[in-house]
């Protein structure tokens, strides 16, 4: 099993892992993304277009899904550790 250097991950780029999962991100203004919700507690696919939202300032993400938030037990998103987390569906 590969050691996974958690306070560099958290420090990465979040739009960096993002592309790393094969998410494609747009920008919405100078500091902030939108992209596709990636995450399998994405429930809704009909209502998935950019629902999740990137600040570059805060490294941060936030879906607007009720199922996502409610999965990632935080409400107001997550970060990097987060992100990869949630996709490898891992604790």
């Amino acid at each position: 099993m590969a050691h996974v250097n958690f306070a560099e991950l958290r420090t990465s780029p979040i739009a960096s892992v993002l592309t790393h999962y094969g998410v494609e991100v747009r920008k919405r203004n100078q500091t902030e993304l939108v992209a596709s919700c990636p995450f399998p507690s994405h429930r809704d696919s009909a209502h998935q277009k950019d629902t999740l939202a990137i600040s570059l300032e805060k490294n941060r993400w936030y879906c607007h899904s009720d199922s996502c938030r409610a999965a990632s037990n935080k409400p107001k998103g997550g970060d990097c550790i987060d992100v990869v987390a949630m996709i490898d569906r891992k604790s």
